[in-house]
């Protein structure tokens, strides 16, 4: 087939004068659009063999359509097998029942009767036909859809195939039963249902039970810290899960909306990171699975507000107390800061030593490999660790001795020395009035003499190993509110 100028074969009756002239106006716009139509009027000629012609729709290999216009003497005629019609039909029928391309004939109207029905042959009436019959913007769309069928560029192309969704990859007993929460959140969210909040918070509610599930009991000959970093492992779908439902929330909600969500949701996890009120005996790294999912949850939700420029959000969420009994460990101040979501894992240090591995963090490790299957990339995590520690070490020195927060991935930016995005930004004064809501201060002055006193108290900088965090330059406090 030449796919440039493709080759079609047309057969019709000659019903009236009017009824041919039609025929070969459609011919001829069809030829002024590049297809090479085979008619008779213009290639049967005196002493051509009219049988052997029409065997040619289907012997000739380069003819790759063939249009059948079906007016009411056509219907007629090929019904009744008569004429010229009646052996095209006997050759089409044929061909269309027993040949391997079904693509390759197509029924195009000129008329219908007079209560609106198609006149097609008996053998064609079951299938798609193309419509001619109305003039106007009807007869373009129609002539679209013919021309695309003989190019075979059809309006409506099926989409690739994708990878089979995540949640049928999960083994059995890793499935949650959030997942169709989870859809029903996600849709609600989308389209800005009226009850989006109720049914996020319905799934957030869910996941947080289905955590209290996953309590990790110790076996015999079973390294526990093999348990933990298992459990770690399992539960990445339940984040991606999570993460996408964030993101969504943040996306389509209103920031308000969205941070008293997230606020609901983390303060719900906060309990997983202790024992209950009435346990009897436990050890701290019985809750490092929660503890480092938790951790994970925070720092890509903080991510993901950075790279929404959701500050007024985030503040809200950082500015906010947690209900956490367990966590706070005193009666009279139940309440904790989002200082509190580091919690030491104790099973991932002692792994580390177990097997030798020689990490400056195994628990950052594990951070940054995981941003591959999420939406945040590494510098996505780094920044929001970032600015959750410069946000805690602020609001420490202005006289919250609870605030601190360990930014346990920056590990990997002890190399890095220029500033993260959100904060090489505010260079621009304009970005600064809105993101300085971040760290909590209000003014470039006031920025620049916390990272000075950052700096020179040296028990507040994070070291890793020998090497000390670059807070001045990560932050880029130096040219803040460069221009307007």
């Amino acid at each position: 087939m030449d796919s440039a100028h493709p080759k079609l074969f047309v057969s019709y009756c000659w019903s009236s004068e009017d009824h041919k002239q039609w025929v070969i106006q459609l011919c001829s716009e069809l030829r002024g659009d590049g297809v090479d139509v085979l008619l008779d009027v213009w290639d049967l000629k005196e002493g051509n063999d009219k049988y052997a012609y029409m065997e040619r729709m289907v012997t000739d290999a380069s003819i790759s359509k063939v249009i059948l216009i079906s007016d009411r003497l056509y219907a007629e005629k090929a019904d009744g097998r008569e004429g010229g019609v009646g052996t095209e039909t006997q050759i089409v029928s044929k061909e269309m029942y027993e040949g391997q391309d079904q693509s390759k004939f197509v029924a195009v109207l000129p008329e219908r009767d007079t209560n609106g029905f198609p006149y097609l042959p008996t053998y064609y009436s079951a299938r798609i036909y193309i419509d001619l019959s109305h003039p106007g913007p009807t007869y373009a769309e129609e002539y679209e859809r013919l021309v695309r069928w003989i190019y075979d560029k059809p309006l409506h192309v099926k989409p690739p195939i994708g990878e089979a969704p995540r949640f049928l990859s999960d083994d059995s007993d890793e499935r949650t039963g959030t997942e169709g929460s989870n859809r029903r959140a996600i849709d609600a969210l989308r389209k800005g249902h009226v009850h989006a909040i109720e049914y996020t918070r319905e799934y957030f509610a869910r996941v947080t039970a289905s955590l209290q599930t996953r309590k990790l009991t110790r076996k015999p000959d079973v390294e526990f810290d093999d348990l933990v970093f298992d459990d770690i492992e399992s539960m990445l779908p339940l984040r991606n899960q999570v993460l996408d439902a964030i993101s969504a929330l943040v996306r389509y909600q209103p920031e308000d909306h969205a941070s008293l969500a997230l606020h609901g949701f983390i303060e719900s996890m906060l309990p997983l990171m202790e024992p209950t009120a009435d346990a009897r005996s436990w050890d701290h790294s019985d809750f490092d699975n929660h503890r480092f999912f938790i951790h994970e949850i925070f720092l890509h939700t903080t991510a993901l507000l950075l790279s929404a420029s959701v500050f007024d959000g985030l503040a809200a969420l950082l500015t906010s107390r947690f209900y956490a009994p367990t966590v706070s460990g005193d009666a009279t101040r139940p309440t904790v800061g989002f200082g509190e979501i580091v919690q030491p894992t104790p099973s991932l240090d002692r792994r580390n030593a177990r097997l030798k591995l020689q990490r400056m963090s195994l628990r950052a490790d594990l951070l940054v490999d995981r941003t591959s299957s999420s939406d945040s990339s590494v510098d996505d995590l780094l920044q929001a660790d970032f600015a959750l520690f410069l946000r805690a070490t602020f609001d420490r020195l202005r006289g919250d001795k609870t605030a601190d927060w360990f930014p346990v991935s920056l590990v990997y930016a002890s190399r890095k020395y220029g500033p993260f995005e959100a904060f090489a930004r505010c260079e621009s004064a304009s970005f600064f009035s809105r993101f300085k809501q971040v760290v909590g201060i209000d003014t470039k002055d006031e920025m620049v003499a916390f990272v000075t006193d950052i700096t020179n108290e040296r028990a507040l900088v994070p070291r890793f190993g020998l090497r000390a965090l670059n807070v001045a330059g990560l932050s880029g406090v130096e040219n803040i509110c460069a221009w307007p």
